[in-house]
């Protein structure tokens, strides 16, 4: 059988078993668009030419021809997407009027969840989606425990308001959801959707609370099905605080009541929200009365007069009832007793004058209500001393001055005074009742005699305004002062030297001074008494005044005059440097300063002379002290002091004329020492000026025995020549 016969054979075999298929699709229009919408479909085409059909598939008619099927009366099905399908009637591959066109399109798919939640009374706000652009039916096929709210309906949401009447039971929607592809018409297999409605939490137990003020309210919260629980405090009563917002499981509140008198109240929301699902309930407000509760005026630690009945100690707010007091400890104190009531009223007595009593009482307080107890409260009274005013009896004060008048006391304390007697022409007294440290009044005499006030002070304690019995203080105001006149208003003193001289005045008085300020002086201090000490500096000059104004206290009544200026006249210290030179053994002294009064000179060696340029000579070698005691004109005295070395070298030489020689002598820029040293290759020079001071030192060998004197100033110097055997010294004179 030849090749084209056999596949004319096949198609007639194809076409006939693909139109008995079980799920064969006919198709006989012709020049239309069909499509498939079942997966693995059998389709066949009827047409005038069905023995020369053929086949090819392709996305575009315009593209060239892809896989061909000759004679081929159907084709199976298989794609997963939209494939078309075309049955060329002719041979004409560009005539494409003679071609059938079958298109398959995938049925849509559904692509929502299959169960949804929320709460009773909430809205589904379900969109509904598939995997090709739809549009959508849904169709309530289910009702579960009751719910309410669910219709069919079509769109691409579901927005119902489901409602579950039960409020511990779950309820729920079954939605049958139909989706129909917008581009082929091919409707998707139904979808069940079951929508869980859960049930609104009822909060079981909130009722109105009572409870005392600063008591731990604890509220156990429950509600119909297992819940979480939150409350906000709403408002408040006046004189209510503490409330605070919070969430759990049990309610704790400690509110506050400000108040002694009246109950307050304070309201709360509390909301349940479910632990599945998070629902939350209705809320509901509730109130909490916080009852007051009584209370004392006094605490612990609160003082009362001695033998005064202390009904300031009271127990507030005659609502309540069962009040009782009990002594538990007393000290120092007479009249202390347990009682009931509503005041404490008892006279309790300190005999003392300086000693605190005191008394203990447990007070316990029962509500009329009888749910708000105060138990053993602790009330401590302290009973002050009755202080006492010891002294003074008077004082007497100038006139124009202030009192200063602080009565002595066995107690610390203020005072209060009122006014008594008043004798001659004082005024500025004035009565004061509030606590004062002391009478601190300036009172004025007019008159030309001694006058009075009285005072009739008590004394207060601080803590607790307890007062002594008055006390009569009377001050005597003296009448203006006499002048006064100086014996002596300028004295004078040597910069730096202490002085101190004494202020004769008529008549005789006291006297307390202040220094006018004066640049070119300092140390001036102020002070008082009879005497005027002082040691004053003066600044880069000859001579300065310092002044002072003196302030007089006349007479036993210790009353200033008007006050006095006096001088200091300044004198600087003389110049009392000098210097000296040293010619054969003998000093020469020269003080910087020839104008002076007078010199004393001490040269150390107990002799002395008052001539202004003195010569000495020392009957021995050593260190002397030499100090000269220098006077001006004006009677101050200076003095200094220089340590010179004497070393009687005249001698020295003569007795070591044959060991060295030192030449030349004078000299001005080197010396050769001719040293006869036998023992030793080196020698130590030093060189000590005319008041002993090492200027410089050297080691000298035989060899080289020359000594550069060139840095030494013009004057007498003393060099040492020391070995291991013996020392010599030699008197050089530099003069250039």
């Amino acid at each position: 059988m030849n090749k084209k016969l056999f596949s004319l054979l096949l198609a007639t075999l194809l076409f006939y078993t693909t139109v008995f298929a079980s799920r064969n699709t006919v198709i006989i229009s012709t020049l239309s668009n069909n499509v498939v919408c079942d997966p693995s479909t059998e389709f066949t085409i009827y047409g005038p030419n069905i023995w020369s059909a053929r086949w090819q598939t392709a996305f575009d008619t315009t593209q060239t021809p892809g896989q061909i099927f000759e004679y081929t009366a159907g084709i199976v099905v298989t794609q997963s997407d939209s494939v078309l399908y075309y049955r060329r009637l002719s041979s004409d591959y560009s005539d494409t009027s003679n071609w059938y066109k079958v298109r398959y399109m995938p049925k849509p798919i559904v692509t929502n969840l299959t169960s949804y939640s929320m709460c009773n009374g909430a809205n589904t706000q379900l969109t509904l989606t598939a995997n090709t652009p739809c549009t959508f039916g849904f169709l309530p096929v289910t009702t579960i425990n009751g719910t309410t709210g669910a219709s069919a309906g079509t769109g691409a949401q579901i927005n119902q308001v489901l409602n579950n009447s039960s409020s511990n039971s779950t309820g729920g929607i079954v939605y049958r959801i139909t989706a129909t592809a917008i581009d082929g018409g091919c409707v998707s297999i139904a979808k069940d959707i079951t929508y869980t409605v859960l049930p609104k939490p009822q909060i079981t137990n909130i009722v109105t609370q009572n409870v005392c003020s600063d008591a731990l309210l604890s509220i156990p919260l429950t509600a119909s099905v297992p819940s979480n629980f939150s409350w906000t405090n709403q408002s408040m009563g006046s004189g209510i605080t503490g409330a605070k917002d919070s969430s759990g499981t049990n309610m704790l509140i400690k509110l506050f009541n400000a108040s002694n008198t009246t109950n307050g109240n304070a309201v709360y929301m509390v909301e349940a929200i479910s632990s599945v699902g998070s629902c939350k309930s209705n809320p509901v407000n509730f109130t909490i009365t916080v009852k007051a509760l009584p209370t004392i005026s006094s605490f612990a630690g609160d003082t009362i007069c001695s033998g005064l009945v202390n009904e300031q100690v009271y127990f507030q707010n005659s609502i309540y009832s069962n009040i009782v007091w009990t002594t538990v400890q007393s000290q120092g104190l007479v009249g202390a007793q347990s009682g009931t009531g509503f005041v404490m009223r008892q006279s309790l007595i300190n005999n003392s004058t300086t000693t605190y009593g005191f008394v203990n009482y447990l007070i316990k307080l029962t509500t009329v209500s009888g749910s708000c107890i105060s138990d053993s409260l602790p009330l401590k009274l302290y009973v002050a001393p009755t202080p006492k005013i010891i002294g003074p009896s008077n004082k007497l004060i100038c006139n124009g001055s202030n009192t200063n008048l602080i009565p002595i006391t066995d107690y610390p304390g203020f005072f209060i005074w009122t006014l008594g007697a008043k004798t001659g022409n004082i005024s500025g007294a004035t009565t004061m009742l509030q606590s004062k440290t002391g009478i601190f009044q300036t009172l004025t005499n007019s008159g030309t005699t001694t006058g009075s006030q009285e005072y009739l002070v008590k004394h207060v304690l601080a803590d607790a305004q307890c007062g002594s019995e008055p006390k009569s203080i009377t001050i005597s105001v003296s009448p203006n002062s006499n002048i006064l006149s100086l014996n002596d208003t300028l004295f004078n003193t040597c910069s730096g030297m202490p002085f101190s001289d004494s202020i004769q005045s008529n008549p005789q008085a006291s006297f307390y001074w202040n220094p006018v300020q004066n640049n070119q002086i300092n140390g001036a201090i102020a002070d008082s008494g009879v005497v005027l000490k002082q040691t004053l500096f003066l600044q880069n000059r000859n001579s300065a005044i310092q002044e002072f104004m003196l302030w007089p206290y006349i007479g036993n009544e210790g009353c200033s005059a008007n006050p006095i200026s006096i001088k200091v006249n300044v004198f600087a210290l003389p110049q009392a440097s000098f210097s000296y030179d040293l010619i054969n053994d003998t000093f020469n002294f020269l003080p910087t300063d020839t104008t002076l009064t007078n010199y004393s000179w001490n040269f150390g060696d107990s002799s002395f002379s008052n001539k202004k340029t003195p010569i000495h000579q020392y009957t021995k070698a050593g260190k002397y002290l030499v100090n000269l005691k220098a006077y001006n004109a004006n009677g101050c005295l200076n003095d200094s002091t220089i340590e010179i070395v004497y070393a009687p070298v005249g001698l020295n030489e003569l007795m070591l004329n044959n060991q060295t020689k030192l030449y030349p002598n004078p000299a001005s820029d080197f010396v050769t020492l001719n040293i006869n040293n036998t023992g030793n290759d080196f020698i130590i020079i030093n060189v000590y000026n005319v008041v002993g001071a090492l200027i410089k030192s050297e080691q000298l060998n035989k060899s080289n025995q020359k000594i550069n004197v060139e840095d030494l100033s013009n004057g007498v110097y003393v060099i040492e020549i020391k070995n291991k055997e013996s020392t010599e010294s030699k008197k050089l004179i530099i003069q250039r």
